[in-house]
Protein backbone atom coordinates (compact mmCIF):
# COMPACT_ATOMS: atom_id res chain seq x y z
CA UNK A 1 0.00 0.00 0.00
CA UNK A 2 2.68 2.89 0.76
CA UNK A 3 4.36 1.81 -2.56
CA UNK A 4 1.16 2.76 -4.01
CA UNK A 5 0.62 6.11 -2.09
CA UNK A 6 4.34 6.66 -3.21
CA UNK A 7 3.84 6.34 -7.08
CA UNK A 8 0.63 8.35 -6.52
CA UNK A 9 3.35 11.18 -5.53
CA UNK A 10 5.68 10.72 -8.20
CA UNK A 11 2.72 10.53 -10.44
CA UNK A 12 1.44 13.76 -8.88
CA UNK A 13 4.58 15.69 -9.52
CA UNK A 14 4.94 14.31 -13.39
CA UNK A 15 1.19 15.13 -14.16
CA UNK A 16 0.90 18.73 -12.04
CA UNK A 17 -1.85 16.86 -9.64
CA UNK A 18 -2.12 16.88 -5.95
CA UNK A 19 -2.92 14.53 -3.30
CA UNK A 20 -3.85 13.87 -0.02
CA UNK A 21 -3.94 10.58 2.32
CA UNK A 22 -7.23 9.43 4.17
CA UNK A 23 -7.96 7.07 6.59
CA UNK A 24 -11.22 4.85 6.39
CA UNK A 25 -12.26 3.69 9.75
CA UNK A 26 -15.10 1.70 8.54
CA UNK A 27 -12.95 -1.82 7.86
CA UNK A 28 -11.75 -1.52 11.54
CA UNK A 29 -12.81 -3.17 14.90
CA UNK A 30 -13.40 -1.96 17.92
CA UNK A 31 -10.43 -4.66 19.07
CA UNK A 32 -8.15 -3.44 16.81
CA UNK A 33 -5.77 -0.94 18.48
CA UNK A 34 -6.52 1.42 15.43
CA UNK A 35 -6.06 4.43 16.98
CA UNK A 36 -2.78 3.65 17.38
CA UNK A 37 -2.18 2.28 14.29
CA UNK A 38 -3.37 6.07 12.92
CA UNK A 39 -1.24 7.88 14.45
CA UNK A 40 2.09 5.86 13.62
CA UNK A 41 1.01 5.36 10.55
CA UNK A 42 0.98 8.81 10.19
CA UNK A 43 4.11 9.76 11.89
CA UNK A 44 5.47 7.10 9.19
CA UNK A 45 4.95 8.83 6.24
CA UNK A 46 5.95 12.19 7.52
CA UNK A 47 9.24 11.27 8.37
CA UNK A 48 9.70 9.72 5.00
CA UNK A 49 8.63 13.01 3.33
CA UNK A 50 5.39 12.33 1.98
CA UNK A 51 3.99 15.97 3.12
CA UNK A 52 6.55 17.86 2.43
CA UNK A 53 6.98 17.25 -1.48
CA UNK A 54 4.99 20.58 -3.30
CA UNK A 55 2.37 18.11 -4.58
CA UNK A 56 0.76 17.25 -1.15
CA UNK A 57 -2.26 19.54 -0.50
CA UNK A 58 -1.89 22.17 2.26
CA UNK A 59 -4.54 23.58 4.20
CA UNK A 60 -3.69 27.01 5.53
CA UNK A 61 -0.09 25.61 5.92
CA UNK A 62 -1.02 22.58 7.32
CA UNK A 63 -0.96 18.81 5.55
CA UNK A 64 -4.36 17.83 4.87
CA UNK A 65 -5.12 14.74 6.11
CA UNK A 66 -9.09 12.84 6.00
CA UNK A 67 -10.21 10.88 8.29
CA UNK A 68 -13.62 9.29 7.26
CA UNK A 69 -15.91 7.10 8.91
CA UNK A 70 -16.34 8.52 12.37
CA UNK A 71 -20.14 8.68 13.95
CA UNK A 72 -21.37 6.38 11.51
CA UNK A 73 -24.02 3.66 13.43
CA UNK A 74 -21.89 0.76 12.38
CA UNK A 75 -18.65 2.11 12.52
CA UNK A 76 -16.04 2.49 15.34
CA UNK A 77 -15.58 4.01 17.68
CA UNK A 78 -18.95 3.65 19.74
CA UNK A 79 -17.18 6.08 22.05
CA UNK A 80 -17.08 9.61 21.12
CA UNK A 81 -14.65 10.25 23.32
CA UNK A 82 -12.08 8.52 21.17
CA UNK A 83 -12.91 9.94 18.00
CA UNK A 84 -12.67 13.17 19.76
CA UNK A 85 -9.13 12.51 21.52
CA UNK A 86 -8.11 11.18 18.34
CA UNK A 87 -9.09 14.48 16.10
CA UNK A 88 -7.40 16.67 18.66
CA UNK A 89 -4.51 14.65 18.67
CA UNK A 90 -4.02 16.00 14.70
CA UNK A 91 -4.97 19.54 15.49
CA UNK A 92 -3.48 20.12 18.38
CA UNK A 93 -1.93 17.63 20.79
CA UNK A 94 0.72 15.97 18.22
CA UNK A 95 3.94 16.87 18.05
CA UNK A 96 3.75 20.52 15.67
CA UNK A 97 5.91 18.41 12.53
CA UNK A 98 2.86 15.80 12.78
CA UNK A 99 -0.16 18.24 13.42
CA UNK A 100 -2.33 18.54 10.07
CA UNK A 101 -5.88 20.21 8.97
CA UNK A 102 -8.21 17.12 9.40
CA UNK A 103 -10.74 16.77 6.89
CA UNK A 104 -13.77 15.15 8.78
CA UNK A 105 -15.70 12.27 6.16
CA UNK A 106 -19.28 12.08 8.39
CA UNK A 107 -22.73 10.62 7.99
CA UNK A 108 -25.23 12.48 5.99
CA UNK A 109 -27.18 13.52 9.39
CA UNK A 110 -24.49 14.75 11.64
CA UNK A 111 -26.11 17.80 12.39
CA UNK A 112 -29.40 16.45 13.74
CA UNK A 113 -28.35 13.23 14.81
CA UNK A 114 -30.06 10.59 13.39
CA UNK A 115 -30.21 8.21 10.33
CA UNK A 116 -26.74 7.25 9.79
CA UNK A 117 -25.56 9.06 12.59
CA UNK A 118 -24.53 8.08 16.26
CA UNK A 119 -27.33 9.16 17.92
CA UNK A 120 -25.59 10.19 21.40
CA UNK A 121 -25.44 14.22 22.19
CA UNK A 122 -21.66 14.06 22.51
CA UNK A 123 -21.35 13.52 19.08
CA UNK A 124 -22.24 16.93 17.97
CA UNK A 125 -19.22 18.15 19.71
CA UNK A 126 -17.01 15.40 17.62
CA UNK A 127 -17.77 16.63 14.23
CA UNK A 128 -17.66 20.05 15.26
CA UNK A 129 -13.76 19.49 16.07
CA UNK A 130 -13.03 18.79 12.32
CA UNK A 131 -11.23 21.21 10.65
CA UNK A 132 -13.70 20.84 7.52
CA UNK A 133 -17.43 18.73 7.56
CA UNK A 134 -17.89 16.71 4.52
CA UNK A 135 -21.26 13.99 5.04
CA UNK A 136 -21.54 11.40 2.80
CA UNK A 137 -24.97 11.67 0.39
CA UNK A 138 -24.54 8.69 -1.72
CA UNK A 139 -27.74 7.07 -1.90
CA UNK A 140 -29.31 9.67 -0.28
CA UNK A 141 -31.42 11.16 -2.92
CA UNK A 142 -32.12 9.69 -6.25
CA UNK A 143 -32.98 12.16 -8.77
CA UNK A 144 -32.66 16.16 -9.27
CA UNK A 145 -35.82 16.82 -7.54
CA UNK A 146 -33.77 15.01 -4.12
CA UNK A 147 -31.01 17.45 -5.07
CA UNK A 148 -32.92 20.02 -4.46
CA UNK A 149 -34.73 18.75 -1.60
CA UNK A 150 -31.65 17.73 -0.47
CA UNK A 151 -30.07 21.37 -0.68
CA UNK A 152 -33.15 23.30 0.86
CA UNK A 153 -33.30 20.37 4.05
CA UNK A 154 -29.60 19.56 4.40
CA UNK A 155 -27.58 21.00 2.50
CA UNK A 156 -27.80 24.88 3.16
CA UNK A 157 -28.59 24.31 6.98
CA UNK A 158 -25.69 22.24 7.62
CA UNK A 159 -23.62 24.98 6.46
CA UNK A 160 -25.34 27.84 8.67
CA UNK A 161 -24.35 25.93 11.23
CA UNK A 162 -20.51 25.68 10.26
CA UNK A 163 -20.00 28.77 9.42
CA UNK A 164 -21.24 29.97 13.07
CA UNK A 165 -18.71 27.09 14.22
CA UNK A 166 -16.19 28.67 12.19
CA UNK A 167 -15.67 25.64 10.48
CA UNK A 168 -15.08 24.86 6.45
CA UNK A 169 -17.98 22.29 4.41
CA UNK A 170 -17.15 19.98 1.56
CA UNK A 171 -20.73 18.47 0.35
CA UNK A 172 -20.34 15.26 -1.69
CA UNK A 173 -21.15 14.56 -4.84
CA UNK A 174 -21.34 11.61 -7.21
CA UNK A 175 -22.63 10.77 -10.64
CA UNK A 176 -25.06 7.44 -9.79
CA UNK A 177 -25.24 4.80 -8.16
CA UNK A 178 -25.36 0.41 -8.65
CA UNK A 179 -24.97 -2.25 -6.24
CA UNK A 180 -25.66 -4.78 -8.10
CA UNK A 181 -22.38 -7.05 -8.46
CA UNK A 182 -22.26 -6.09 -4.45
CA UNK A 183 -25.57 -6.99 -3.09
CA UNK A 184 -27.62 -8.21 -6.09
CA UNK A 185 -29.61 -4.44 -5.98
CA UNK A 186 -31.57 -3.90 -8.65
CA UNK A 187 -28.80 -2.74 -11.94
CA UNK A 188 -28.43 1.46 -12.49
CA UNK A 189 -30.53 1.64 -9.44
CA UNK A 190 -29.53 5.23 -9.73
CA UNK A 191 -29.10 6.68 -13.23
CA UNK A 192 -26.22 9.48 -14.43
CA UNK A 193 -28.14 10.80 -16.86
CA UNK A 194 -25.25 11.15 -19.18
CA UNK A 195 -23.49 13.75 -16.44
CA UNK A 196 -26.39 16.24 -15.78
CA UNK A 197 -27.18 14.53 -12.26
CA UNK A 198 -23.13 14.81 -11.19
CA UNK A 199 -23.85 18.54 -12.90
CA UNK A 200 -26.89 19.38 -10.54
CA UNK A 201 -25.47 18.47 -7.54
CA UNK A 202 -22.42 20.66 -8.37
CA UNK A 203 -24.43 23.82 -9.11
CA UNK A 204 -26.93 23.51 -5.84
CA UNK A 205 -23.67 23.37 -3.60
CA UNK A 206 -22.10 26.25 -5.41
CA UNK A 207 -25.53 28.26 -5.22
CA UNK A 208 -25.93 27.52 -1.45
CA UNK A 209 -22.48 28.80 -0.73
CA UNK A 210 -20.00 26.28 -0.80
CA UNK A 211 -16.57 26.24 -1.49
CA UNK A 212 -15.16 23.22 -2.11
CA UNK A 213 -16.47 19.37 -3.26
CA UNK A 214 -15.35 16.00 -2.49
CA UNK A 215 -16.39 14.20 -5.94
CA UNK A 216 -17.37 10.00 -4.89
CA UNK A 217 -15.39 8.14 -6.42
CA UNK A 218 -12.42 8.45 -8.74
CA UNK A 219 -12.33 4.53 -9.16
CA UNK A 220 -14.92 2.83 -6.66
CA UNK A 221 -16.48 0.15 -9.20
CA UNK A 222 -18.39 -1.27 -6.74
CA UNK A 223 -20.66 1.23 -6.33
CA UNK A 224 -20.98 2.09 -9.59
CA UNK A 225 -19.53 5.86 -8.32
CA UNK A 226 -16.68 5.71 -10.64
CA UNK A 227 -15.72 8.79 -13.04
CA UNK A 228 -12.49 7.30 -14.18
CA UNK A 229 -12.59 6.15 -18.02
CA UNK A 230 -14.95 3.27 -18.40
CA UNK A 231 -16.62 1.10 -20.89
CA UNK A 232 -18.54 3.21 -23.16
CA UNK A 233 -20.76 0.16 -24.42
CA UNK A 234 -21.97 -2.57 -22.80
CA UNK A 235 -20.62 -4.48 -26.33
CA UNK A 236 -16.60 -3.35 -25.22
CA UNK A 237 -17.82 -5.14 -21.50
CA UNK A 238 -17.31 -8.71 -20.62
CA UNK A 239 -19.95 -10.93 -21.39
CA UNK A 240 -20.09 -12.57 -18.35
CA UNK A 241 -21.97 -10.46 -15.60
CA UNK A 242 -23.36 -6.78 -15.35
CA UNK A 243 -21.35 -3.89 -16.21
CA UNK A 244 -22.62 -0.52 -15.50
CA UNK A 245 -21.57 1.33 -19.33
CA UNK A 246 -22.14 4.82 -20.04
CA UNK A 247 -24.45 4.06 -22.55
CA UNK A 248 -27.29 2.54 -19.73
CA UNK A 249 -29.19 5.99 -20.24
CA UNK A 250 -29.48 5.57 -23.71
CA UNK A 251 -26.37 8.15 -24.36
CA UNK A 252 -22.90 7.58 -26.80
CA UNK A 253 -20.72 8.88 -24.14
CA UNK A 254 -16.65 9.37 -24.45
CA UNK A 255 -14.86 7.11 -21.66
CA UNK A 256 -13.54 9.87 -19.97
CA UNK A 257 -16.92 11.73 -20.40
CA UNK A 258 -16.92 12.20 -16.58
CA UNK A 259 -13.46 13.30 -16.61
CA UNK A 260 -15.04 16.30 -18.63
CA UNK A 261 -17.81 16.69 -16.64
CA UNK A 262 -15.75 17.18 -13.11
CA UNK A 263 -13.06 19.37 -15.25
CA UNK A 264 -15.65 21.73 -15.87
CA UNK A 265 -17.00 21.65 -12.07
CA UNK A 266 -13.81 22.57 -11.15
CA UNK A 267 -14.14 24.86 -13.09
CA UNK A 268 -17.34 26.15 -11.66
CA UNK A 269 -15.94 26.37 -8.16
CA UNK A 270 -12.58 28.61 -9.05
CA UNK A 271 -14.52 31.16 -10.87
CA UNK A 272 -16.63 34.22 -9.52
CA UNK A 273 -20.16 34.53 -10.40
CA UNK A 274 -23.27 32.84 -11.38
CA UNK A 275 -22.85 28.86 -12.99
CA UNK A 276 -24.28 27.56 -16.12
CA UNK A 277 -27.48 26.28 -15.32
CA UNK A 278 -27.46 23.09 -17.63
CA UNK A 279 -24.27 21.00 -18.16
CA UNK A 280 -22.07 22.37 -21.05
CA UNK A 281 -22.55 20.93 -24.25
CA UNK A 282 -18.58 20.37 -24.81
CA UNK A 283 -16.94 20.14 -21.17
CA UNK A 284 -13.55 19.43 -20.50
CA UNK A 285 -10.09 20.74 -21.42
CA UNK A 286 -9.15 21.21 -25.07
CA UNK A 287 -9.06 17.53 -26.81
CA UNK A 288 -8.17 16.73 -30.02
CA UNK A 289 -11.16 14.73 -30.07
CA UNK A 290 -13.44 17.48 -29.69
CA UNK A 291 -17.09 17.03 -29.07
CA UNK A 292 -20.45 18.06 -28.21
CA UNK A 293 -23.35 16.48 -26.33
CA UNK A 294 -27.10 16.83 -26.83
CA UNK A 295 -26.57 20.43 -28.43
CA UNK A 296 -29.90 21.60 -29.73
CA UNK A 297 -29.87 22.55 -32.91
CA UNK A 298 -31.55 25.82 -33.87
CA UNK A 299 -34.34 26.29 -36.44
CA UNK A 300 -33.58 27.74 -39.53
CA UNK A 301 -33.64 31.33 -39.71
CA UNK A 302 -34.69 32.69 -42.13
CA UNK A 303 -36.97 29.57 -42.37
CA UNK A 304 -35.64 26.87 -45.18
CA UNK A 305 -38.89 25.08 -46.75
CA UNK A 306 -36.85 22.25 -47.89
CA UNK A 307 -35.43 21.14 -44.64
CA UNK A 308 -37.93 22.54 -41.92
CA UNK A 309 -35.57 21.40 -38.97
CA UNK A 310 -32.77 23.04 -40.13
CA UNK A 311 -30.05 22.56 -42.95
CA UNK A 312 -26.02 21.89 -41.00
CA UNK A 313 -22.97 20.99 -42.25
CA UNK A 314 -20.45 19.40 -39.64
CA UNK A 315 -17.14 19.94 -40.62
CA UNK A 316 -13.02 18.19 -39.70
CA UNK A 317 -10.97 21.41 -39.42
CA UNK A 318 -7.66 22.04 -38.33
CA UNK A 319 -7.54 23.23 -34.31
CA UNK A 320 -5.99 26.11 -33.07
CA UNK A 321 -2.13 24.24 -32.64
CA UNK A 322 0.33 25.71 -34.94
CA UNK A 323 0.75 23.81 -37.86
CA UNK A 324 -1.02 20.21 -38.88
CA UNK A 325 -0.62 16.74 -37.54
CA UNK A 326 -1.68 14.56 -40.53
CA UNK A 327 -3.83 11.68 -40.03
CA UNK A 328 -7.38 9.68 -40.34
CA UNK A 329 -10.58 10.78 -38.35
CA UNK A 330 -14.08 9.88 -37.86
CA UNK A 331 -16.53 11.70 -36.66
CA UNK A 332 -19.74 10.32 -35.38
CA UNK A 333 -23.26 12.43 -35.16
CA UNK A 334 -26.32 11.25 -34.02
CA UNK A 335 -29.50 12.73 -33.49
CA UNK A 336 -31.12 12.84 -29.70
CA UNK A 337 -34.96 12.53 -29.18
CA UNK A 338 -37.32 13.71 -29.63
CA UNK A 339 -37.94 14.04 -33.44
CA UNK A 340 -38.08 11.95 -35.88
CA UNK A 341 -34.26 10.41 -35.90
CA UNK A 342 -34.36 11.06 -39.28
CA UNK A 343 -32.03 12.52 -42.06
CA UNK A 344 -34.42 13.75 -44.22
CA UNK A 345 -33.73 13.92 -48.19
CA UNK A 346 -30.01 11.90 -47.86
CA UNK A 347 -26.46 12.88 -46.86
CA UNK A 348 -23.49 14.50 -48.27
CA UNK A 349 -20.33 13.99 -47.33
CA UNK A 350 -16.28 13.97 -48.51
CA UNK A 351 -13.22 15.48 -48.03
CA UNK A 352 -9.59 14.45 -47.93
CA UNK A 353 -8.73 11.17 -48.78
CA UNK A 354 -5.19 9.04 -48.75
CA UNK A 355 -3.58 5.95 -49.15
CA UNK A 356 -3.44 5.06 -45.82
CA UNK A 357 -7.17 6.39 -45.03
CA UNK A 358 -10.62 5.89 -47.62
CA UNK A 359 -13.38 8.49 -47.26
CA UNK A 360 -16.48 6.87 -45.69
CA UNK A 361 -19.52 7.13 -44.21
CA UNK A 362 -22.04 4.72 -42.29
CA UNK A 363 -25.26 5.24 -42.11
CA UNK A 364 -28.19 3.09 -41.08
CA UNK A 365 -31.52 2.27 -43.00
CA UNK A 366 -34.97 1.85 -41.23
CA UNK A 367 -38.43 1.96 -41.21
CA UNK A 368 -41.63 0.47 -39.82
CA UNK A 369 -42.40 -2.17 -42.39
CA UNK A 370 -38.86 -3.40 -43.03
CA UNK A 371 -39.23 -2.22 -46.75
CA UNK A 372 -35.97 -2.13 -48.86
CA UNK A 373 -35.19 1.58 -50.14
CA UNK A 374 -33.01 2.92 -53.05
CA UNK A 375 -29.59 4.13 -52.57
CA UNK A 376 -28.36 6.55 -54.88
CA UNK A 377 -24.59 7.59 -54.89
CA UNK A 378 -23.30 10.59 -56.98
CA UNK A 379 -19.62 11.51 -56.34
CA UNK A 380 -16.72 13.68 -57.99
CA UNK A 381 -13.42 14.21 -56.77
CA UNK A 382 -10.12 15.47 -58.09
CA UNK A 383 -6.73 15.16 -56.66
CA UNK A 384 -4.69 17.33 -54.65
CA UNK A 385 -2.34 18.32 -57.29
CA UNK A 386 -5.34 19.93 -59.52
CA UNK A 387 -8.66 20.62 -59.39
CA UNK A 388 -8.69 20.06 -63.02
CA UNK A 389 -7.52 16.77 -63.15
CA UNK A 390 -8.84 13.06 -62.53
CA UNK A 391 -8.50 10.74 -59.57
CA UNK A 392 -8.96 7.46 -59.83
CA UNK A 393 -11.07 5.35 -57.48
CA UNK A 394 -12.62 2.23 -55.99
CA UNK A 395 -16.26 2.80 -54.64
CA UNK A 396 -17.97 0.29 -52.63
CA UNK A 397 -20.94 -0.08 -50.80
CA UNK A 398 -20.96 -2.47 -48.03
CA UNK A 399 -23.73 -4.24 -45.62
CA UNK A 400 -23.10 -4.98 -42.21
CA UNK A 401 -24.75 -8.59 -41.41
CA UNK A 402 -26.07 -9.43 -37.63
CA UNK A 403 -23.91 -11.74 -36.76
CA UNK A 404 -20.91 -9.33 -36.95
CA UNK A 405 -19.81 -10.01 -40.88
CA UNK A 406 -20.46 -8.02 -43.79
CA UNK A 407 -21.15 -8.10 -47.36
CA UNK A 408 -20.10 -6.24 -50.50
CA UNK A 409 -23.12 -4.79 -52.04
CA UNK A 410 -21.19 -2.64 -55.13
CA UNK A 411 -17.58 -2.41 -55.86
CA UNK A 412 -16.45 -0.14 -58.77
CA UNK A 413 -13.49 1.59 -59.94
CA UNK A 414 -13.87 5.13 -61.42
CA UNK A 415 -11.76 8.22 -62.52
CA UNK A 416 -13.81 10.99 -61.01
CA UNK A 417 -13.42 14.89 -62.23
CA UNK A 418 -15.08 17.74 -61.00
CA UNK A 419 -16.55 18.23 -64.48
CA UNK A 420 -18.17 14.94 -64.65
CA UNK A 421 -20.51 13.14 -61.58
CA UNK A 422 -20.07 9.39 -61.41
CA UNK A 423 -23.74 8.14 -60.28
CA UNK A 424 -25.38 4.81 -59.49
CA UNK A 425 -28.30 3.35 -57.93
CA UNK A 426 -29.12 -0.24 -55.94
CA UNK A 427 -31.37 -1.84 -53.78
CA UNK A 428 -30.80 -1.90 -50.33
CA UNK A 429 -32.41 -3.66 -47.24
CA UNK A 430 -32.69 -2.09 -43.72
CA UNK A 431 -29.44 -2.76 -41.78
CA UNK A 432 -26.26 -0.50 -41.41
CA UNK A 433 -24.23 0.10 -44.10
CA UNK A 434 -20.75 1.52 -45.56
CA UNK A 435 -19.59 3.59 -48.47
CA UNK A 436 -15.96 3.77 -49.06
CA UNK A 437 -14.08 5.89 -51.50
CA UNK A 438 -10.00 4.79 -51.94
CA UNK A 439 -7.75 6.23 -54.09
CA UNK A 440 -6.56 3.40 -56.22
CA UNK A 441 -3.21 1.88 -56.22
CA UNK A 442 -0.73 1.18 -53.46
CA UNK A 443 -1.83 1.68 -49.59
CA UNK A 444 0.38 4.48 -48.15
CA UNK A 445 1.37 5.58 -44.60
CA UNK A 446 -0.46 8.22 -42.97
CA UNK A 447 1.78 10.99 -42.40
CA UNK A 448 2.29 13.15 -45.95
CA UNK A 449 0.09 15.31 -47.80
CA UNK A 450 -3.97 14.10 -48.84
CA UNK A 451 -4.04 12.02 -52.41
CA UNK A 452 -7.26 14.00 -53.01
CA UNK A 453 -10.67 14.83 -52.63
CA UNK A 454 -14.29 13.95 -52.77
CA UNK A 455 -17.35 14.98 -52.80
CA UNK A 456 -20.35 12.49 -52.38
CA UNK A 457 -24.45 12.54 -52.38
CA UNK A 458 -26.00 9.81 -50.75
CA UNK A 459 -29.70 9.81 -51.58
CA UNK A 460 -32.24 7.36 -50.57
CA UNK A 461 -36.50 6.83 -51.04
CA UNK A 462 -38.58 3.70 -50.56
CA UNK A 463 -38.13 1.61 -54.17
CA UNK A 464 -41.81 2.47 -55.25
CA UNK A 465 -42.66 6.19 -53.92
CA UNK A 466 -40.62 9.12 -51.79
CA UNK A 467 -40.07 8.63 -48.35
CA UNK A 468 -37.31 6.74 -46.42
CA UNK A 469 -34.08 8.41 -45.01
CA UNK A 470 -31.19 7.61 -42.91
CA UNK A 471 -32.16 6.92 -39.54
CA UNK A 472 -30.37 7.47 -36.11
CA UNK A 473 -27.43 9.88 -37.27
CA UNK A 474 -24.25 9.34 -39.31
CA UNK A 475 -20.41 7.96 -39.36
CA UNK A 476 -18.17 9.65 -41.59
CA UNK A 477 -14.19 9.70 -42.21
CA UNK A 478 -11.44 10.86 -43.97
CA UNK A 479 -8.09 11.67 -43.88
CA UNK A 480 -6.78 14.99 -42.20
CA UNK A 481 -3.86 17.42 -43.37
CA UNK A 482 -3.48 20.95 -45.09
CA UNK A 483 -6.35 20.76 -47.25
CA UNK A 484 -4.80 20.85 -51.18
CA UNK A 485 -8.44 23.21 -51.94
CA UNK A 486 -10.65 24.92 -49.43
CA UNK A 487 -10.12 24.84 -45.31
CA UNK A 488 -11.76 21.71 -44.35
CA UNK A 489 -10.34 18.17 -44.36
CA UNK A 490 -14.37 16.56 -44.37
CA UNK A 491 -17.31 17.05 -43.74
CA UNK A 492 -20.67 15.83 -43.56
CA UNK A 493 -24.28 17.59 -44.94
CA UNK A 494 -27.56 16.80 -44.04
CA UNK A 495 -31.55 18.39 -43.81
CA UNK A 496 -33.73 17.35 -41.03
CA UNK A 497 -37.46 17.46 -40.99
CA UNK A 498 -38.23 17.72 -37.40
CA UNK A 499 -36.26 19.53 -34.74
CA UNK A 500 -33.72 17.59 -33.01
CA UNK A 501 -30.84 17.52 -30.68
CA UNK A 502 -27.58 16.09 -31.97
CA UNK A 503 -24.14 14.81 -30.27
CA UNK A 504 -21.16 14.73 -32.52
CA UNK A 505 -17.99 13.33 -31.24
CA UNK A 506 -14.09 13.39 -33.49
CA UNK A 507 -12.14 10.10 -33.23
CA UNK A 508 -8.56 10.74 -33.98
CA UNK A 509 -5.07 9.64 -32.14
CA UNK A 510 -6.84 9.02 -28.90
CA UNK A 511 -8.56 6.26 -30.51
CA UNK A 512 -6.61 5.49 -33.42
CA UNK A 513 -3.02 5.67 -32.06
CA UNK A 514 -0.10 7.22 -34.09
CA UNK A 515 -2.35 7.09 -37.35
CA UNK A 516 -4.53 9.67 -35.98
CA UNK A 517 -4.85 13.35 -36.62
CA UNK A 518 -4.08 15.57 -34.00
CA UNK A 519 -5.07 19.08 -32.79
CA UNK A 520 -8.39 19.04 -34.69
CA UNK A 521 -11.79 21.48 -34.42
CA UNK A 522 -15.33 20.33 -34.86
CA UNK A 523 -17.71 23.12 -36.53
CA UNK A 524 -21.61 22.91 -37.13
CA UNK A 525 -22.74 25.24 -40.08
CA UNK A 526 -26.15 26.24 -40.99
CA UNK A 527 -27.32 26.70 -44.62
CA UNK A 528 -25.96 30.18 -44.79
CA UNK A 529 -22.90 29.15 -43.64
CA UNK A 530 -22.99 30.77 -40.22
CA UNK A 531 -21.25 28.70 -37.32
CA UNK A 532 -23.73 27.00 -34.91
CA UNK A 533 -20.96 25.72 -32.67
CA UNK A 534 -16.95 25.18 -32.50
CA UNK A 535 -15.13 23.49 -30.15
CA UNK A 536 -12.78 24.66 -29.66
CA UNK A 537 -14.06 27.85 -30.03
CA UNK A 538 -12.74 30.24 -32.66
CA UNK A 539 -11.96 29.91 -36.16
Amino acid sequence: LNETLWNFRSASADYGRVFAVMFDVSVLRESDDWVTFIKNDWIGLVDAGLTSDGRYIKHEGRPVLGLWGLGFTHNVPSDPRVARELIEWFTSGAPPAYRATIFGGVPAYWRTLNGDSRAEPEWASVYRSFDIVSPWTVGRYVNSNGVDDWRSQRLEPDLAALQLAGIEYSPVIWPGFSWRNLTGDSPNAIPRDAGRFLWRQALSAKNAGAKMLYIAMFDEVDEGTAIYKTAETRAQAPDQGYWLTLDADGYALPSDWYLRVTHDIGSMFRNQGSAPMTLPVAPGPASSEPMFFDYTLPAPNPAFPNCPGGYFVATIDDGPAPGVSPGIFGLSLLLNPPGSLRLDGGLNFGGSLDGSQVAFSGFNVQNDANEPQLLTLTITGNPSSSQSATLPVIVTVIRQLPVGDSETLFRVSVTLSLNETFAHTLTIQPGYHVVTVAPAGAASSPGGAADGQVYVSLGSQFVDRPGGGFFGGVVVGGYHAAPPFGDSSGFAAFCLGTSHAATARLFSAPSYGITGARDLRLRLLDHLNRTVISVPSGH
